[in-house]
């Protein structure tokens, strides 16, 4: 799963940006979820199990890769939907590919989630199954080691470009959005001791609660076996924009501008957010002449949505 970097046409503070594309994955439609869920596959087998649980929302990257593998692999999938009272959709692309699979979905409140996950996992037993729910007991803990492993190796990639091209990075940075692909990247960092900067672009929560929840998958993947300094996780926390799903005019004109220049796809909720706010952290630390990884995660089918709009 060695994906493409590639130098950008972009200028800012004479640094040099690159880009890794893990949009280009080609299982599931790509993106971060796919190392991740591969990483939840493998631990599924070890385990002995036979059918997928999932938690997330109706346009969840998660859900959609989840439920692509199941049906590529021969596996009865369950997927829960999580959904605010009275709330409307317009069905997307990721619940139609997730419909289009043959998952059995379920949905319910927010607050019901932990009885869905429990019932979903009742059902895959009543009919045989030995049901393996990817983040762990149903109130979601547990399996936080097995997807901070899918970054690891996407880290361990990135050094070996380095080598190969004789460069070395002095930033990488990586939208910020449940936190596991950030843990992921600085467990690799920490693993091989690496002397970049790993910078989140938090798209949900401010910093200070993001970075709890990336403590949390470090010292659950770690299980205190390494000391790991705890200054190495940074979070920017400025391009928020009104929190998770909503972004500025501005902000549009921008991916706009940047997907001319470069002919890379940007949605508006995870990587466009995520871009813009690595541009916004550069000029006001006043970064220069270094240079710069930003890792492309993927939600390419939120990118079709946006440009439909």
């Amino acid at each position: 799963m060695n994906t493409l970097i590639h130098k950008l046409n972009y200028t800012l503070n004479n640094n040099q940006f690159y880009i890794k594309r893990d949009d280009l994955i080609p299982q599931y439609y790509g993106g971060n979820k796919v190392r991740i869920a591969q990483e939840y596959y493998r631990d599924m087998v070890k385990k002995r199990s036979n059918c997928f649980v999932a938690y997330g929302s109706e346009n969840s990257n998660m859900c959609r890769v989840i439920a692509l593998m199941s049906a590529e692999k021969g596996y009865p999938c369950f997927i829960v939907y999580g959904c605010e009272k009275n709330e409307k959709k317009v069905l997307g692309i990721n619940d139609i590919l997730v419909k289009n699979s043959g998952a059995d979905i379920i949905k319910v409140s927010k607050s019901n989630i932990k009885e869905a996950i429990e019932m979903s996992c009742r059902k895959a037993k009543q009919r045989g199954y030995k049901p393996y729910y990817i983040f762990g007991n149903s109130q979601g803990k547990g399996n936080e080691k097995t997807g901070v492993k899918g970054y690891i190796s996407c880290y361990k990639e990135i050094k070996a470009y380095e080598e190969i091209e004789k460069i070395i990075f002095d930033y990488i940075f990586v939208t910020s959005g449940t936190g596991i692909t950030q843990a992921g990247l600085i467990a690799g960092s920490v693993l091989e001791n690496g002397e970049e900067q790993i910078i989140g672009i938090s798209i949900s929560r401010e910093k200070k609660k993001q970075e709890e929840y990336i403590r949390y998958y470090l010292n659950q993947y770690f299980e205190k076996m390494i000391i790991w300094n705890e200054n190495i996780i940074q979070v920017y926390d400025k391009a928020l924009q009104g929190g998770y799903g909503y972004i500025s005019e501005r902000n549009k004109n921008f991916i706009s501008n940047f997907c001319k220049k470069n002919s890379v796809p940007l949605d508006y909720t995870y990587i466009g957010k995520g871009i813009y706010g690595m541009m916004k952290y550069l000029e006001e630390k006043k970064i220069l002449g270094k240079k710069i990884l930003f890792i492309h995660t993927g939600a390419t089918p939120l990118f079709y949505e946006d440009i439909l709009k």
